[in-house]
């Protein structure tokens, strides 16, 4: 499922799609996979830097996995944020559906001041990070993509 507000929504209309590869300075991010901790799913790449951020720091694990799993994408690219924002999304499913399978995924796109901001987390009924019915009361351009793998039998 794919949500976005309406400014998220007009700024994906005007979006010229011209890159098809995730940047090289984001690669690092999505090679070292994720690591499962206790019910948490992080990106390597950033829990392994922050091993100071404990989940007693925060109100539950849904605030928890996005603080690790949340970054700047103006931080590694000097223009085409969303796009690359988007491509990364594309690489952080793809990878999501290889090394945790079943657990639903959500991943938030969000417009900043300078660019936009990626961040994901497990989907918990019970710990809704951004309710989808109040969107549209973001200032900001808001996109919301919620994945559940769905595996196939293969047929004989």
């Amino acid at each position: 499922m794919i949500v976005s507000n309406t400014k998220m929504f007009h700024l994906l209309l005007k979006m010229n799609r011209t890159k098809t590869v995730l940047l090289k300075k984001m690669k690092p991010i999505i090679a070292d996979g994720l690591v499962q901790q206790d019910n948490n799913v992080f990106l390597n790449y950033f829990y392994s830097a922050n091993p100071h951020v404990e989940r007693e720091h925060f109100f539950n694990d849904t605030a928890y996995e996005n603080f690790i799993n949340g970054f700047h994408i103006d931080d590694y690219c000097k223009r085409n944020h969303l796009e690359n924002a988007l491509l990364f999304a594309d690489k952080f499913i793809e990878i999501w559906n290889n090394q945790v399978g079943k657990k639903t995924l959500e991943i938030v796109i969000s417009q900043t001041e300078y660019g936009y901001h990626f961040s994901a987390h497990s989907f918990r009924k019970k710990e809704i990070f951004i309710n989808i019915n109040d969107i549209e009361k973001f200032d900001e351009a808001v996109l919301i993509i919620r994945y559940c793998t769905i595996r196939r039998k293969r047929m004989k």
